[in-house]
């Protein structure tokens, strides 16, 4: 028996699942066949009243002889335990998962002699029950013991090991509820044999105690588990309100594993991303939103797994196609179930960055355009500063003081038509512009501003077309800025219309609007300036190489006054050098009443007795001054 046990607790030691390894299991397996034989052909012995000479084996010592049982050595019970203990160890060894129900059973044969040792009842484990010395009942209930321990949670007293309310129940009564009864039965028996009470009163004393000690027990571990489950009920309650919050919260907020994919999935996200829950759970997140980052998407999942968090920009792409920017922070987290998952909150930023990437790029055009407006008011400096040279030196009356008169005034004029375009633009944007709108024929109009440009397009040799209806169109506006409007779109296709190109004006009426279009077969617009045509440096920008002068603000004041009169304005164009089209759309008014004519009475004589010049800059001051003056006006001048 004793040499059945050692191999018993090597075969134990050997195939342990975690430290194992093919020649240890190999011999371990060995070893447990060896107790599962001895422990077999012993029970045979027995059954069959026969002596297979097992006992005789290490030890030749004859029957009946010190520290035997029976002639074999070992009882029946013994030898079942035996065979037990050695069928769980080879199930170990294979893996089965039921070594803990034969440990299970040696433990509950093992029992009737570990009681009777405990309480002194000899025919508990003597010749005639059990013949299992105490030692052997000790080694049995440890070997049954690491049987279970080596299988891990499974088996029946798996139930020992979880983490629910069966588990603590178990962990709180299993122990007393086999101590308790033990304890009892010995003090039983010390009362018994010190003469303090007899056999029937110390059974009676027995009972009560077990009551007792059982219904404490079963009190205490009854309030442990219910403050347990109101515990539960409050961490419920608590995840519960947590996840109405995160249904609140505008954010897309995710739980995610490598493994499972998606497994929570807040209404922000679906609003963000358009999927619902049951499209999103189970897959990954980066394969659904196809994510895009300045990193691999590989680099910031092993730095999540490392560091435990990670924060940065990430583009999705929605359930319609629509990509997103999203400011994201992932955590690592740890469930319940002691699984580790990552809580990623994304939140929309594509407004923002869309919003700094305009003003990204309205910064670097507005110094682009100060560098044009410097470049294009610099450039009539030149010839003025000469010119005036020229008239401090030349002979006044002589051809040379003439040329430099009429380089002046045109400079100057030039200079007047930029400022006075900024001044346009500004006016327009602030919405300060002044109109005089009245009923006017828009045919006529695009008629007279057309010839007032045919021989400008004609010094360009381009072929100009005009096309007017029969019947007039009539719209409320301010003459003055439609002319304007007209003009800027004649000018523009002047300008990008390379020699031996056509431009065409024309206007028609078409469901209750206006409709002037410009047609040029010149260069063209670009795909990508389509949209941004009519900002003025946007414009500006185009025209940074070109030999032309001006600010290129002329599509800003068209889209501004064609706004003010209530209308809008668009640019098509086929691509580069596809030529480009201008449609400005004016809202018709019905014909107007003829009014008579009023005969335009003879104005009367009149006499400016006195002007009064206010200006602060002391040159502008002056040379209206000298102008009044040449009029033959008195005048004073102040400078407040």
């Amino acid at each position: 028996m004793a040499l059945s046990l050692l191999m018993a607790g090597v075969a134990l030691l050997l195939v342990e699942p975690d430290r194992t390894t093919p020649s240890r299991q190999a011999v371990g397996m060995m070893l447990a066949v060896l107790v599962l034989l001895v422990g077999s052909l012993t029970l045979l012995e027995h059954v069959f009243q026969a002596d297979f000479g097992i006992d005789q084996l290490l030890a030749s010592e004859p029957p009946g002889a010190f520290a035997t049982a029976r002639p074999n050595r070992m009882g029946p019970l013994g030898s079942v335990s035996l065979m037990l203990v050695g069928a769980g160890l080879l199930a170990l060894a294979r893996g089965w998962r039921i070594a803990s129900y034969f440990a299970l059973l040696t433990a509950v044969i093992v029992l009737v002699p570990a009681v009777g040792y405990i309480s002194g009842v000899v025919q508990l484990y003597g010749e005639a029950v059990s013949g299992i010395a105490s030692l052997t009942v000790i080694a049995l209930v440890l070997l049954a013991a690491g049987l279970h321990l080596a299988e891990g949670r499974n088996g029946p007293l798996g139930l020992v090991w979880r983490d629910d309310p069966g588990g603590k129940l178990l962990r709180h009564v299993l122990p007393a509820a086999v101590a308790a009864p033990l304890l009892l039965q010995v003090l039983q028996r010390l009362g018994v044999d010190q003469g303090l009470f007899g056999h029937g009163i110390g059974v009676g004393i027995l009972l009560i105690g077990f009551i007792l000690v059982m219904s404490a027990l079963l009190w205490r571990s009854a309030g442990s588990l219910s403050a347990e489950a109101a515990h539960g009920r409050q961490a419920e309650a608590e995840a519960r309100w947590r996840a109405d919050l995160l249904e609140l919260v505008h954010d897309a907020v995710l739980v995610w594993s490598p493994l499972g994919g998606i497994e929570s999935w807040n209404q922000g996200a679906q609003e963000l991303y358009g999927y619902t829950f049951a499209e999103a759970v189970g897959r990954s997140p980066h394969d659904l939103l196809r994510s895009q980052a300045v990193r691999p998407m590989a680099a910031i999942e092993d730095e999540v797994w490392s560091n435990g968090r990670w924060e940065g920009e990430l583009r999705h792409r929605t359930k319609s196609g629509r990509e997103v920017v999203v400011s994201s922070k992932l955590r690592l987290v740890r469930g319940v179930d002691g699984r580790e998952r990552v809580l990623e909150v994304n939140r929309d930023i594509t407004e923002r960055k869309e919003m700094e990437d305009e003003l990204r790029d309205s910064s670097r055009r507005k110094d682009e355009f100060l560098v044009l407006l410097s470049h294009e008011l610099r450039n009539p400096l030149a010839p003025i500063r000469n010119s005036l040279y020229i008239l401090e030196h030349a002979e006044p009356t002589g051809q040379q003081v003439r040329r430099a008169k009429e380089v002046i005034g045109r400079q100057v004029g030039h200079l007047t038509r930029l400022v006075d375009d900024l001044l346009e633009v500004t006016r327009i944007t602030r919405r300060k512009a002044q109109l005089r709108r009245v009923p006017l024929n828009l045919g006529e109009l695009v008629q007279r501003t057309g010839d007032d440009h045919r021989e400008l397009l004609k010094r360009r040799a381009l072929d100009f077309a005009v096309n007017t209806p029969d019947r007039p169109v009539w719209v409320d506006g301010d003459e003055t800025r439609l002319a304007q409007v007209i003009g800027n779109l004649l000018q523009n296709a002047a300008k990008f219309t390379p020699t031996g190109g056509k431009v065409t004006l024309s206007v028609a009426a078409k469901g209750g609007l206006a409709e002037l279009h410009v047609l040029d077969t010149g260069i063209g617009i670009a795909p990508a300036l389509i949209g941004h045509i009519f900002e003025p440096f946007v414009q500006a920008e185009q025209t940074l190489a070109r030999t032309e002068s001006g600010l290129g603000l002329g599509l800003a004041l068209v889209k501004g006054l064609v706004e003010l009169h209530g209308g809008s304005v668009e640019a098509r164009s086929e691509g580069e050098g596809r030529g480009a089209e201008f449609v400005v759309y004016l809202p018709t008014v019905p014909t107007p009443k003829a009014e008579p004519d009023v005969a335009s009475s003879e104005r009367a004589p009149y006499r400016v007795l006195r002007v009064l010049v206010v200006e602060d800059n002391v040159d502008a001051a002056q040379s209206l001054a000298e102008l009044v003056r040449i009029g033959g006006v008195k005048f004073s001048v102040s400078s407040s």
